[in-house]
């Protein structure tokens, strides 16, 4: 007996060495092998990127030959301010606003440059100060909005004014707008 006892003593001895050892190597070489599939993890995603980004840059000159000419459409339509720099633009979308509040009905009091809007650099502001009825301030919104070049009437305010005229039993009430609002503008961008 004591040399089946001796066997299964063997046995176990080196059931537990394999297993020790077993136990040691996966010690060592799980956190190296959950390193290496981190790192591969990254490395797929990162070359998955690089594909993309590759893809991208072969396709830019189509791109830029598709904003060039929508570019030269929209000029072709008269979409942008024909100026050649932002002042003269200005002086465009001034005269232009003088004209249709004229036509209108309204009272032009005041027009200021307020420069290029800091956004977008090719976009002319120009401040309206005007006086008239609430139909004179439909007829220039309308016509400003519907007008080419393309003008966008941002920042609008509107107060009343009640006036009147005459004494005693003449005398007669109506009401007059005080009307500021900016109107925006935009050049065409210079070619490179």
């Amino acid at each position: 007996m004591s040399q089946a006892t001796s066997k299964t003593s063997c046995y176990w001895l080196i059931g537990g060495g394999i297993t020790l050892l077993l136990l040691v190597l996966a010690l060592f070489f799980l956190p190296w092998w959950m390193k290496m599939s981190f790192y591969s993890e990254i490395s797929d995603t990162a070359v998955d990127r690089i594909s993309r980004y590759q893809r991208a840059l072969a396709s830019r000159p189509l791109f830029e030959k598709q904003q060039q000419e929508l570019q030269r459409k929209l000029k072709e339509h008269n979409y942008f301010i024909a100026a050649e720099n932002p002042e003269l633009a200005a002086a465009d979308i001034q005269s232009k606003v003088k004209t249709i509040v004229a036509q209108s009905g309204g009272s032009l009091m005041s027009t200021q440059y307020l420069g290029k809007d800091k956004k977008h650099e090719n976009m002319i502001q120009v401040k309206v100060r005007m006086k008239g009825k609430v139909q004179a301030l439909y007829s220039v919104l309308f016509a400003l909005e519907s007008s080419l070049p393309v003008l966008k009437v941002d920042q609008l305010s509107v107060r009343s004014r009640v006036t009147a005229q005459g004494r005693g039993d003449n005398r007669v009430t109506s009401y007059s707008l005080d009307i500021t609002f900016v109107v925006n503008g935009f050049m065409a961008r210079s070619e490179p």
